[in-house]
């Protein structure tokens, strides 16, 4: 998750991206040429002239093409969870709901649908890379095929079929079906990098170096994403195997309004609501990452924020969203979860109400898919909702 945004790159996005750096990567193009024999820059291993040699007179990639690998793409079936209870996993594996459909979808919908911007190939084509905000049914809204039926349905019970209750296991289940869903969409990203790099083909050598380039960069981050991710994961599978939720971290926001959008994801906090840098998403080593959740209750509506450990950096990012005002609260976290979280679902009634200019803000923040400016999560004087009697539940070091 760095950060955490899963994202398709469309053929027309991409190549805009490319084709900003064409000037710079022009005056660079007359180097020292490269050998035949000697191993081609795109990284590869292979020698240049069974690679890129003459990519410039193949056939560009179209929009067929994009678009047929996209609604193709798979990535293996697996149970999440069969790595602390593999012994268990039992029935096949399902398109597990990362925010409950009867407990929480339900109950912002409008005629069984709700609104998401999540990218669909075609529209990006259409609307030359920009995301709509599109209805999806309640049914197929934030599915991914990552447990098995058993776990799926016992595991999470807590959660869907019970009162909720502000708990470190309540928590730790919902940030662990977030996390679970990132390490899916991490795989999903990673899989669709082979064909992101035949992208220049029919393109001058030039842009063929800087679109490799750009997709050995992105490779990069996606493969340190998926390596922190599951190095995350592992703390949950530690959890369940031994029974131990102590070390559940989590600040839970109760409200007793119905919540206006529900979500599932993670992020590493960069910044704060104050603006103050957190930690650096370049530097070597694992990045401190937090979960978030907003699901319906009987009572309203909860916002959880979780993770495992120690971390300043989270606690730093709580601490500053707690110390805004009660009643900017559900302000701040809607820019937040616009800024950064994919998974969202919102609810049609309040975004039809939303006037114009609050609409256009937050689909600028979902634009900002691959970076995010330093007062990103400052808020910005904008009125989006008001959560009635918010009550903190939190289990954090003071």
């Amino acid at each position: 998750m760095v950060n955490v945004r899963p994202q398709i790159w469309g053929a027309t996005s991409f190549s805009q991206k490319i084709s900003s750096r064409n000037s710079k990567m022009k005056s660079n193009s007359k180097n020292k040429k490269i050998g035949r024999n000697d191993p081609c820059y795109c990284g590869s291993n292979i020698k240049y002239k069974k690679c890129h040699l003459n990519r410039h007179l193949q056939p560009e990639v179209t929009e067929g093409e994009v678009k047929g690998f996209a609604s193709k793409q798979r990535v293996a079936k697996t149970c999440f969870h069969s790595s602390a209870d593999g012994a268990n996993c039992s029935g096949k594996i399902i398109e597990a709901h990362t925010v409950s459909k009867s407990g929480s979808l339900r109950r912002i919908a409008r005629n069984g649908k709700v609104y998401n911007f999540k990218p669909n190939i075609n529209s990006l084509f259409k609307n030359n890379g920009k995301l709509d905000c599109q209805e999806v049914g309640i049914g197929q809204a934030s599915t991914f095929p990552g447990f098995c039926a058993h776990h799926d349905k016992q595991l999470f019970s807590p959660i869907e079929d019970q009162e909720f209750e502000a708990t470190a296991y309540n928590a730790t289940l919902l940030g662990y079906r977030a996390i679970a869903r990132e390490i899916y969409a991490k795989q999903h990203q990673s899989g669709g990098i082979p064909f992101l790099k035949t992208m220049d083909k029919g393109k001058p050598e030039f842009i063929q170096k800087a679109l490799q380039s750009t997709a050995g960069f992105y490779e990069h981050g996606v493969d340190l994403g998926l390596q922190d991710l599951l190095s995350i994961k592992g703390s949950y599978d530690e959890a369940f195997q031994s029974n131990d939720f102590a070390p559940s971290q989590f600040v839970i926001i109760e409200f007793t309004e119905t919540p206006h959008i529900l979500f599932s994801g993670a992020i590493y906090p960069e910044y704060d609501f104050s603006g103050n840098q957190l930690q650096e998403l370049s530097k070597a080593g694992p990045l401190d990452g937090i979960s978030m959740n907003a699901i319906a209750t009987t009572k309203g509506g909860a916002i959880s924020f979780q993770w495992f450990g120690e971390s300043s950096t989270n606690k730093r990012f709580i601490q500053s969203l707690l110390a805004l005002p009660e009643n900017a609260w559900a302000n701040a976290i809607t820019q937040l979860v616009f800024e950064f979280i994919e998974n969202l679902f919102i609810s049609p009634d309040w975004w039809d109400r939303l006037n114009l200019s609050l609409k256009q803000s937050l689909e600028k923040r979902v634009m900002h898919i691959l970076s995010h400016e330093q007062n990103c999560l400052v808020p910005d004087g904008s009125d989006y909702f008001i959560w009635g009697n918010p009550t903190v539940s939190k289990n954090i070091p003071e």
